[in-house]
């Protein structure tokens, strides 16, 4: 990575990279409630599809729960390969002491990860919800590093050293 590469990322490489990772799988959670929330909408609303009974404007609106349907469904399939193909990419970047055994565990933790923020954000005064974030965030870093093979720390700012001087 050069000078100016660098200073395109304030983070590195592979803090970016989990960013991006973490933000797929908040994407793809929410987009399996609307998931959900579609089919069952179509199953209890509006009888499992059958049009026979509904009124001109149910079977119009039931059309529109079937698209939005089809969108969330289609969009669910096509990030989750982006985030596979985005997990892939670090993957590479694990030296050969990385455990690539821990591929679904990582998604899990960053998981947790994710939605403990997001728990922690509707009260950024609530001290408990911030001690799990953080929790869940040292965590984390010590998934990353053994999936990287890195010495394990709960450390960011260890993770952070460490990568960095291997240029990541």
């Amino acid at each position: 990575m050069t000078e100016t590469e660098k200073r395109l990322s304030s983070v590195g490489k592979v803090e970016d990279m989990l960013t991006q990772i973490k933000n797929m799988i908040a994407a793809e959670y929410h987009l399996n409630i609307l998931v959900k929330k579609y089919e069952d909408q179509i199953e209890f609303w509006y009888m499992g599809g059958d049009t026979s009974e509904l009124t001109d404007e149910e079977k119009k609106e039931l059309a529109e729960t079937e698209d939005n349907l089809f969108f969330a469904e289609t969009e669910l399939i096509d990030i989750t390969g982006a985030r596979r193909e985005a997990m892939k990419a670090l993957l590479a970047l694990a030296n050969e002491s990385g455990n690539k055994d821990l591929w679904c565990s990582l998604k899990h933790i960053l998981v947790a990860e994710i939605t403990a923020f997001e728990v922690w954000q509707v009260d950024l005064k609530d001290i408990k919800s911030k001690d799990r974030f953080l929790d869940a965030e040292r965590r984390t870093n010590r998934f990353v590093a053994r999936f990287l093979g890195y010495e394990v720390t709960a450390c960011s700012a260890c993770l952070a050293d460490q990568l960095e001087q291997d240029g990541l």
